[in-house]
């Protein structure tokens, strides 16, 4: 399988087979990232199709979509709340039969989410849900079984013209289904409040920044939820699904109180089949199979690389952890648009200790190898939170964002982050963009200090 990283006696001979034309590369068996070599077999199409299941973010230009929610969303939220005008809802006493559920991006703050999403499916339980989201985003629903398969519509964000055309169908495919409440968990987002307001003519839910721009996203909204930029993001999902599960006393929505019992997450199991594949590629690999494993998530998504940890440090990191410990294995770990950091680091860092799977793995395979590991090092992104569905302890480095917004529901997440005064310097109502074109709050946290935390959280998972 080309799925494991060798990368102890197989660089010299990579140096040596670099002039050796592509085809007969793939004769002997063996394809090339940067300086590390792969094993391949017969079934080297499959992989594709395998490892094509975890995506990590939207392979849209992140500034090209937040030009077109400005500029587009803009006008057209004027335009359709016109329509809004001098009529006033009256609240519905009926059961929801259809729920749609907004989501389009950022599968980490998705598992956020999943707190709000248990107390709606506890108060409508005989209701038929519908997501919306980027088809970058749906692994987590299909892992979760959150839906049916069917009912998760998907936009294509791999291109700009697929993304327009397959709006274009999800919005007919939802009209069509008529849901009576449409709850949108996306942070201010133009476009998602007229998609809203197309499919749904029942309950439409949202954020309203009321006094900052963005506002008019409100005159399409039923039920206009205040956003607070201090309290934590499940705290905000939470006060999403209320405003229509709780009773009201008018805007804004919900102003009710929460407690540490609302922010619990479901416990994933993973598949006897996922778990095997993951100890097949770990064995090719030559890992023996109950060895101590610290998992390396390098890279932050597309959406917000400043998110991610100098490379450098990295790979000092993993030389110094490798050099300490002889029975510490160490994956490397992401999506897709990952493997080129993740290759990268594999290559300056080479030992035989060290395995590269990013964007070799289904979601599910990804969620059955954390349940085996000991530990997940991680910039601040999806895998930190994913982590939390199997408990698995994590360190996770936080720069730009702030762990109070975003910090993982689990008691067994260590934060490192450094306050600095400018920090954080993204948020919702920035639309995550940053003046900074670097990440000074993250150069601040050093080897030494990374290290010593993930010893220690080491030395606390052993038995």
């Amino acid at each position: 399988m080309p799925c494991q990283a060798r990368t102890d006696n197989r660089i010299e001979e990579s140096r040596i087979l670099s002039d050796v034309g592509v085809a007969e590369i793939k004769e002997a068996g063996l394809t090339f990232c940067a300086d590390v070599v792969y094993h391949t077999s017969a079934h080297e199409e499959d992989c594709h199709v395998q490892c094509q299941a975890y995506p990590s973010s939207t392979a849209m230009n992140p500034d090209i979509l937040r030009r077109i929610d400005r500029v587009a969303g803009s006008a057209l939220c004027r335009i359709l709340g016109l329509l809004t005008l001098g009529h006033k809802r009256k609240p519905s006493k009926a059961v929801p039969k259809k729920i749609l559920i907004i989501k389009l991006t950022e599968m980490g703050s998705t598992v956020l989410a999943l707190p709000a999403l248990r107390e709606l499916r506890e108060e409508w339980p005989d209701a038929e849900w519908f997501f919306l989201v980027f088809r970058g985003s749906r692994a987590i629903l299909d892992a979760l079984e959150i839906t049916s398969p069917e009912n998760i519509i998907e936009i294509d964000d791999r291109s700009m013209r697929a993304g327009i055309s397959s709006a274009w169908r999800s919005m007919l495919t939802l009209r069509r289904e008529k849901p009576c409440i449409a709850i949108d968990f996306d942070f201010f987002s133009r476009l998602t409040a007229v998609f809203s307001f197309v499919v749904c003519r029942g309950l439409r839910v949202g954020y309203q920044p009321f006094h900052a721009p963005g506002r008019e996203r409100g005159r399409l909204l039923t039920h206009r939820v205040v956003y607070s930029p201090v309290q934590h993001t499940s705290s905000t999902f939470l006060a999403l699904t209320r405003s229509v599960t709780h009773k009201s006393d008018g805007e804004p929505y919900y102003r009710g109180a929460l407690t540490d019992a609302d922010f619990t997450l479901p416990e994933f199991t993973p598949s006897e089949t996922d778990l095997a594949e993951v100890k097949n590629m770990l064995m090719s690999a030559d890992m023996m199979i109950g060895k101590r494993i610290l998992l390396i998530s390098p890279d932050a998504s597309k959406l917000l690389p400043l998110r991610r940890w100098p490379r450098k440090r990295y790979v000092e990191t993993i030389h110094r952890l490798l050099a300490e410990d002889d029975s510490l294995w160490i994956i490397l770990i992401g999506g897709e648009d990952e493997q080129e950091e993740a290759d990268a680091i594999c290559a300056k860092a080479a030992n035989s200790r060290l395995i590269n799977l990013a964007g070799k793995t289904t979601f599910q395979q990804f969620l059955g190898l954390c349940s085996m590991a000991s530990l997940l090092l991680c910039n601040d992104g999806g895998p930190a939170h994913f982590a939390g569905l199997v408990a698995l302890r994590t360190v996770v480095l936080f720069g730009p964002e702030s762990p109070d917004l975003y910090r993982p529901l689990s008691d067994r997440a260590r934060i490192l982050y450094k306050s600095l005064p400018c920090s954080p310097c993204v948020h919702a109502f920035n639309a995550k963009r940053s003046a900074c074109h670097r990440a000074v709050c993250l150069e601040q946290i050093t080897v030494d200090e990374v290290v010593a935390a993930v010893r220690e959280e080491l030395g606390a998972s052993c038995p």
